[in-house]
């Protein structure tokens, strides 16, 4: 069997905005860079982002997919984007 239909996908939403920024980074941040949502993604599942607004949180509506991707690790680890906020980021393919 082909290894992409033993594979599970799971849809994220996110802003438009949000996701080119993970896309370009290599990764995925949810929830604000909240950890509990990244350690229900296992390594090599695939994620679909689904991006309601093109901006959070005032945004035009967009109500589009703007992303797919394969987790490639699973590892979860925590960036510095500031000293006051330290999101976590699992790595993506």
């Amino acid at each position: 069997m082909h290894p992409v239909l033993n594979q599970n996908f799971r849809i994220a939403l996110v802003s438009r905005s949000h996701v080119h920024v993970d896309v370009k980074g290599g990764f995925i941040q949810l929830n604000h860079g909240k950890k509990a949502p990244l350690q229900k993604l296992p390594a090599a599942d695939g994620l679909i982002m689904y991006s309601p607004l093109t901006s959070y949180p005032d945004g035009e509506m967009l109500q589009s997919f703007t992303a797919i991707g394969i987790l490639a690790s699973g590892e979860i680890y925590q960036a510095e984007m500031t000293p006051e906020f330290k999101p976590y980021r699992v790595d993506n393919v």
